[in-house]
């Protein structure tokens, strides 16, 4: 959480997969560090650009939370395929 803390106030993104074999167990202690940063987030009046997806899979880009986050935050969307700009 010490890291993560020093991108406050930037956008911070986490994806959790619920069977992700690369984790520390018990579980409990990401999940207490991962709300040490958030409330860093939520004490700067910011907690919109800290937040976590946890999704139902393993160690994977799941994208279902990440990717509206990273739209939202880096005003990334939908590219043209034929322009490669958006619309």
């Amino acid at each position: 959480s010490d890291l993560a803390s020093l991108i406050a106030p930037r956008a911070f993104m986490v994806e959790i997969g619920a069977q992700d074999g690369v984790e520390v167990m018990p579980r409990s202690l990401v999940d207490r560090e991962i709300d040490k940063v958030l409330e860093i987030y939520r004490k700067l009046g910011i907690p919109d650009k800290g937040q976590v997806s946890r999704f139902n899979g393993p160690h994977m880009v799941d994208g279902h939370g990440s990717y509206p986050f990273l739209d939202r935050c880096l005003n990334w969307g939908p590219v043209s395929k034929t322009t490669g700009t958006k619309p």
